[in-house]
């Protein structure tokens, strides 16, 4: 059985990657429907203002990222462990696809 590390940075590098592809989803969901209200006007401007909504969601977790930058960062010994753990990541996956093999 592997076990996974646990860390705060993980977690919040997992989850705002996950909050930033669902803004990103919708952006394009709702740009795409923009078309079929071309002769509503009410319902265009609320394709507008969501689109609007959507974007300054993004924009507020870039923010929240960038001015707790340190909390993304695992920190190990004085080492960025970020770029250890997608390697480490990555050591696993070989392992189990030669386990898979073998």
């Amino acid at each position: 059985m592997i076990v996974k590390p646990f860390t705060m940075a993980h977690v919040l590098r997992a989850t705002s990657k996950h909050m930033r592809r669902s803004v990103d989803v919708s952006i394009r969901k709702t740009s795409e429907r923009w078309k079929e209200f071309a002769t509503d006007s009410a319902k265009s401007q609320e394709v507008m203002m969501t689109l609007m909504v959507l974007h300054d969601m993004r924009n507020m977790l870039d923010r929240y990222q960038r001015e707790h930058a340190d909390k993304f960062r695992d920190k190990h010994d004085g080492v960025d462990t970020e770029a250890r753990s997608s390697s480490d990541e990555s050591a696993r996956t070989d392992q189990a696809q030669s386990d898979q093999a073998g």
